[in-house]
């Protein structure tokens, strides 16, 4: 056996990542972790759903159960596809989250494609309709969707944002003393 030596440069300097970065994620991370832990202290599991989605202004875009995980390599890069199934009328959902204001018919699915991380997330209807969540700002911008959005990992669907994004706060600054 021997010693052996790398170096890994930064892949990003540190104005690229403010400028092309999507801020705080951490402080996301840490404020998801908190609503589970409060939840869980509090014995209020069915809330879990509720709280997370009130961090990021989040909504909810589909409650089901997976039916199919597929996997290929395409380009040299492993993609999976998960997809998941409306839950059914006997299927209740367990969850204080309300499924009635839901626009989903009974064929219609979740397809959530990933490669290293979800790429898009929309829903296959019968009529081929489909919506992705709202990305960060800088994300957003039609020069950085078209290096970095759906076309770019070839798919066919057009960038159609179904929420208002919302800056998470900084964890540094909510406990400043």
């Amino acid at each position: 056996m021997g010693s052996s030596a790398a170096l890994v440069p930064a892949p990003m300097t540190v104005a690229e990542t403010r400028d092309y970065g999507v801020r705080r994620t951490l402080s996301q991370a840490w404020g998801i972790g908190q609503a589970i832990a409060i939840c869980r202290q509090k014995n209020d599991l069915k809330s879990v759903l509720d709280e997370i989605l009130k961090l990021q202004n989040g909504k909810l875009l589909f409650i089901g159960k997976i039916v199919d995980v597929s996997q290929e390599v395409r380009a040299g890069f492993t993609r999976e596809e998960v997809k998941i199934k409306r839950l059914g009328e006997d299927e209740p959902e367990d969850s204080s989250t309300s499924t009635l204001n839901m626009d989903h018919g009974p064929d219609d699915h979740m397809i959530i494609p990933f490669q290293n991380e979800n790429l898009v997330a929309y829903i296959e209807k019968p009529d081929d309709a489909c919506s992705t969540p709202r990305a960060a700002p800088t994300w957003a911008h039609r020069c950085i969707l078209m290096g970095c959005g759906p076309a770019a990992f070839r798919f066919d669907h057009r960038y159609f944002p179904v929420g208002e994004y919302k800056t998470t706060l900084s964890v540094i600054e909510e406990y400043k003393r």
